[in-house]
């Protein structure tokens, strides 16, 4: 979902002293972005989006006692407002959550 490009892996297991039932990734490609200024802006950005969002995702894990390791990519081309990447992150969300209900819950019925 653009600007992001989103990959996730869904463990039996909790990794050694990990609490939180998510574990997220940030990438922002050196590719796009030369200067460190524009890809740490993008990051913080990105972290902030997910930060206030992820309240969504960790009572559907907690539920179904899921542990996830999510890793978001900027795929953009330019700089976008943190209002837009913040509508964009709460899709990425439910997207997740949709597939996620999809195979792990009717799994279980």
């Amino acid at each position: 979902m653009y600007p992001y490009r989103v990959v996730f892996l869904v463990i039996d297991e909790r990794p050694h002293k990990a609490e939180a039932p998510a574990q997220v990734i940030i990438s922002v490609p050196k590719r796009r972005y030369k200067h460190a200024v524009d890809r740490n802006l993008l990051k913080r950005r990105m972290r902030e989006c997910y930060r206030l969002q992820k309240s969504k995702l960790y009572p559907f894990l907690q539920e179904h006692s899921l542990h996830l390791l999510i890793a978001f990519q900027y795929v953009g081309k330019e700089k976008l407002l943190s209002s837009y990447l913040y509508e964009r992150m709460d899709g990425v969300l439910t997207k997740i959550i949709d597939e996620l209900a999809k195979k792990y819950v009717e799994q279980t019925d």
